[in-house]
């Protein structure tokens, strides 16, 4: 008896396995990709990346003011110069909020001697 002749003929497949097959290799995801292509506009994806880097920036200038406003040394240089720079524009903002109540105060006081 011979052995290793007969040659096993594999089960064929039908069109729709076939087909079920090659839609769920296509949503598998690659070594090194993190998720699925979006598929939203890229426009939008885009805009929508930009806001959400500008929500970044400002947080971090304001946990870095927090954090030199704290007193104590701090090493990280750009961490440093944009808490500084958060600093002075609150500082900034507040003056202005009180001169403008000041002035209010004054015209309001100017106006009731007026009507005396």
């Amino acid at each position: 008896m011979a052995q290793g002749q007969a040659k096993i003929k594999s089960k064929k497949k039908s069109k729709g396995s076939q087909k079920r097959r090659s839609q769920s290799t296509k949503k598998k995801l690659t070594k090194g990709t993190k998720s699925f292509q979006s598929k939203r506009s890229t426009e939008f994806q885009k805009a929508n990346d930009k806001l959400t880097k500008d929500i970044d920036r400002k947080n971090l200038a304001i946990t870095s003011a927090r954090a030199i406003s704290n007193g104590g040394k701090f090493f990280l240089s750009d961490v440093k110069e944009s808490g500084n720079t958060e600093i002075k524009k609150q500082r900034k903002d507040l003056l202005k909020k009180e001169s403008n109540r000041n002035d209010f105060m004054k015209n309001m006081i100017g106006a009731l001697k007026k009507t005396r």
